[in-house]
C-alpha cells in the first residue's frame, strides 16, 4: 500500500500537487496545533475528490527533539508500507525532523514557482515537471471560498471588439476626444448620484452610438451591431471602468499562458468558524498558472487607498505562497503615496498607455522567475 505523507501549512496547492501526483491509497497529513484547522479543511477537500483514507497527525511544530519523536513513532506504524514523504510544508524544524527519519524512503518537494517535482531516492535526485493544472474554484475551495459569479465568457467574447475600440480611443486619443470625455462626465455624475436613471445618454461618434430607450434601458450600437444587452445598469458600470477589465482579461487570455482566468470575480467565505463567513470579496481578473494565482485591480481613474487594500486582502486571505498581485492603471500617473503604499504590501503596478500591452503579455514570465 502507498502511503503519502504530507507537512501541512497555510498554503495546500504544493500538497494537492503531490496527492495528485502520487494517487496514493493512504494520505497522512502532519499538522501542529495551530495549523489543525487547515489539515482538517484540507481532509474534507480531498474526501470530496474521492480520497477515502486520509488520517492527521499531530505534531509540535518548533521542538527538534519532538518533532523527531512523532517522526519515528508515525515510521513504527508505517513499517513495511510503501511510503512517500512530501516536505514541502510545514515549519522548516518539521521539514527537517521529518526528513531525516524517513530519508531512506521517497522524498519529494513541490517547487510550484519552478513548476517542478524534486524526487529524492537514496543518493538520487530526479526532477519532472509539474504537468498538472488547479482552476480558480479549486483555488478558492483550498482556500475555503466559493466563486459566487464571474463575467459570462460568451458575453465577453461578444462586447470583445467594443472593448478593444474603447482601449483604443482612450488610451491614445483621450486628450482629443471631446466626445468621450462628456461620456466619461456622464458616467461619473450618475454614478455619484447613486441611480442609472440619471444616466440619459446621447453619444454618437460615428461608430459607437449610446441612447436611452426607456428609464432603465439603453441601445448601445457598435459598427452596425445592435447589442441585445439593454440594461442600464450593467452599461453604466461597462462604461464606468468595467470595459478595461474586460480588456485586461483578453489580453491575458491571449497568451495562452494560464491555466484558467476569470473576470469580475465574486466570491465568498464558507468557512462556518471564520470571522469573514459569508463576506462577499471581489476581484477585478483572476488568473492561474501551475497553483500560483494572479490576482488583478484594473483602474481607468483614480486610485484609492481602498482599492490598495482590498488587493492586499485578497492577496493574502486567498492567494498561495507566490501570489502576485497587481495593480493596472490605463493611466501613468500614480500619487507617491499611493506607490511608496504599493511598494510595501508587495503589490505590482503596470502602468499605461505606453508599454501596457507588453507588461501584461510578459507577467506570467515573472511568475515563473520570482520577485
Amino acid at each position: 500500500m502507498s502511503v503519502l505523507i504530507c507537512l501541512t501549512g497555510g498554503q495546500q496547492a504544493p500538497n494537492l500537487f503531490a496527492v495528485e501526483q502520487c494517487r496514493p491509497q493512504k494520505i497522512i497529513l502532519v499538522h501542529s496545533e495551530d495549523t489543525e484547522p487547515d489539515a482538517s479543511d484540507f481532509r474534507s477537500f480531498l474526501s470530496s475528490r474521492g480520497y477515502e483514507d486520509i488520517r492527521l497527525w499531530k505534531v509540535d511544530p518548533y521542538h527538534p527533539r519532538l518533532i523527531t519523536t512523532a517522526a519515528q513513532e508515525l515510521r513504527e506504524r508505517l513499517s513495511g508500507e510503501e511510503v512517500i514523504l512530501n516536505y514541502t510544508g510545514g515549519t522548516k524544524p518539521m521539514a527537517i525532523g521529518f526528513y531525516q527519519t524517513f530519508r531512506d524512503q521517497t522524498l519529494l518537494y513541490v517547487d510550484t514557482q519552478g513548476e517542478t517535482f524534486w524526487w529524492g531516492e537514496g543518493k538520487n535526485l530526479k526532477e519532472q515537471a509539474v504537468e498538472l493544472y488547479l482552476d480558480l474554484p479549486v483555488l478558492f475551495q483550498l482556500r475555503r471560498a466559493r466563486i459566487s459569479s464571474v463575467t459570462d465568457h460568451n458575453m465577453l467574447d461578444r462586447l470583445k471588439s467594443l472593448v478593444n475600440y474603447l482601449y483604443t480611443i482612450r488610451s491614445r486619443n483621450l486628450t482629443q476626444n471631446e466626445t468621450l470625455k462628456s461620456l466619461n462626465y456622464e458616467v461619473v455624475q450618475s454614478l455619484q448620484a447613486g441611480s442609472s436613471q440619471a444616466w440619459k445618454p446621447e453619444y454618437d461618434d460615428g461608430q459607437l452610438t449610446i441612447s436611452e430607450s426607456d428609464p432603465n434601458k439603453v441601445m448601445v450600437i457598435f459598427d452596425s451591431q445592435t447589442f441585445e444587452i439593454k440594461n442600464k445598469d450593467f452599461w453604466l458600470s461597462f462604461f464606468a471602468g468595467g470595459w478595461f477589465e474586460q480588456w485586461v482579461y483578453n489580453r491575458l487570455e491571449a497568451t495562452g499562458e494560464y491555466d484558467d482566468i476569470r473576470s469580475n470575480v465574486t466570491f465568498r467565505v464558507t468557512q462556518a468558524h471564520s470571522k469573514n463567513y459569508g463576506t462577499k470579496n471581489e476581484i477585478d481578473v483572476a488568473a492561474i498558472r501551475n497553483g500560483v494565482p494572479v490576482f488583478l485591480e484594473c483602474k481607468t481613474g483614480r486610485v484609492e487607498q481602498s482599492h490598495i487594500t482590498n488587493l492586499r486582502a485578497v492577496k493574502d486571505n486567498y492567494g498561495t505562497t507566490y501570489t502576485m498581485p497587481v495593480l493596472v492603471m490605463l493611466s501613468h500617473k500614480i500619487h507617491h503615496v499611493l506607490k511608496e503604499k504599493l511598494e510595501d504590501y508587495g503589490i505590482r503596478l503596470i502602468l499605461g498607455p505606453e508599454q501596457l500591452e507588453n507588461h501584461l503579455d510578459q507577467l506570467h514570465e515573472e511568475m515563473i522567475i520570482g520577485k
